[in-house]
């Protein structure tokens, strides 16, 4: 049994969902601790303090890592010492805490768990944009359109799709609250008060704060052209999603079903 610490929301996120900007309506609300990428050796977003005080108590990142994947809950200790601290929001990447242990005890201790998803074919589509330019940014300009690869988009998809739902299984196995959300209704929130008027819809009991005036989004919206209107072979990448019958993911609807996916690209990635 873990004892009481400040009370946190588990986000596990697809590459490229929207996360970077729902922690930006999540830190809106004074109170809010956000921890994007907590358990990666190079957190992105993650202050300097806090990731300092996150360590202090193992020394050293090594001793942290070899700490959270026998017990995580146990380095969110510091979040006791922050000032002001009410709630925090730790995003997950499938890959960063061992499925079943030791994820299975940082799903239990949690507050709620928050499932982003994305179009399997955006979100590959977006990462092949940045791995090949070096930088998230060029993701919303015109400058660059990459070619698309099916062995690598059957990998990539069924990597991350495989998890998330080995996840969202756990979640439900210990009857933890639970909120879904996709890359679209992230982007269509009016701000962080509609946000927040949801989350709290979803958990009516976590703590609840004033807003931050001084919180700012830093979204950056993509350009106006569809995902696949990035790639430099769209016909070769048509005929082939059609003869599998994912042609219905060029149109970028979240609303996709990932076990039939799932079960298509992981015989594609077996078979090249």
């Amino acid at each position: 049994m873990v004892a009481e610490i400040v009370p946190y929301l588990a986000v596990f996120a697809a590459p490229r969902s929207g996360s970077n900007h729902f922690f930006d309506l999540l830190a809106a609300r004074e109170g809010m601790v956000s921890l994007n990428e907590f358990f990666g050796q190079r957190p992105a977003g993650l202050t300097k303090e806090l990731r300092a005080a996150s360590l202090e108590p193992y020394g050293d990142w090594e001793s942290f890592a070899a700490a959270a994947k026998q017990h995580p809950v146990e380095t969110l200790r510091f979040l006791e010492n922050i000032p002001g601290a009410r709630m925090a929001a730790i995003k997950i990447l499938p890959r960063h805490l061992g499925i079943p242990h030791p994820v299975t005890e940082f799903i239990a201790a949690s507050a709620g768990n928050i499932f982003l998803r994305r179009n399997p074919l955006a979100v590959w589509i977006s990462r092949q944009t940045v791995k090949q330019t070096k930088s998230w940014i060029n993701v919303n300009t015109e400058k660059f359109l990459v070619s698309f690869d099916p062995y690598e988009f059957c990998s990539n998809t069924f990597f991350t799709l495989s998890r998330l739902k080995a996840l969202e299984e756990i979640s439900d196995s210990l009857n933890r609250p639970k909120w879904r959300l996709s890359y679209r209704e992230i982007e269509n929130f009016a701000g962080p008060q509609e946000m927040w008027d949801s989350l709290t819809n979803v958990f009516p009991y976590i703590p609840i704060e004033a807003m931050n005036p001084d919180a700012r989004e830093q979204f950056a919206r993509q350009d106006t052209r569809r995902p696949f209107d990035r790639l430099s072979n769209p016909d070769e990448a048509r005929q082939w999603l059609e003869s599998y019958g994912l042609d219905y993911l060029i149109e970028n609807a979240d609303d996709f079903d990932a076990t039939s996916i799932m079960s298509i690209v992981d015989t594609l990635r077996s078979n090249p």
